[in-house]
């Protein structure tokens, strides 16, 4: 014959955020004076949270750095390039000015006249 499986549970179920976990409650803790051992885990805790608020700050610092010097980086370029196209006209001046002072013309200094 075959036996019966079925059985019923004797031990009360435990609901809440507990129930899977086998933590004593703070009030036992105390009362039999184990929190003592947990003293240096907070500390512990403490300390890597107090390294970790710290690392963030630095981190979002040089974050900001390298962001103002990348716009101060695009400003230069910006700049050099002017610089350099300003350059090449005036290089471009000199030498029109250098093959025509040959022929006799110079360069006129004088206001421009406007003919209606």
């Amino acid at each position: 014959m075959a036996t019966n499986t079925f059985t019923t549970d004797t031990q009360e179920k435990k609901v809440g955020f507990r129930a899977g976990l086998n933590i004593p409650s703070i009030r036992l803790a105390f009362a039999e004076r184990k929190a003592s051992k947990y003293i240096s885990l907070l500390l512990l805790i403490t300390i890597l949270g107090i390294v970790y608020i710290a690392n963030t700050y630095k981190a979002e610092k040089l974050h900001m750095r390298v962001t103002q010097l990348n716009k101060e980086t695009k400003r230069l370029r910006t700049l050099y390039v002017n610089k350099k196209y300003n350059h090449m006209m005036l290089i471009n001046e000199n030498s029109i000015i250098d093959k025509v002072s040959s022929r006799g013309l110079k360069k006129n200094d004088d206001q421009l006249i406007q003919i209606d």
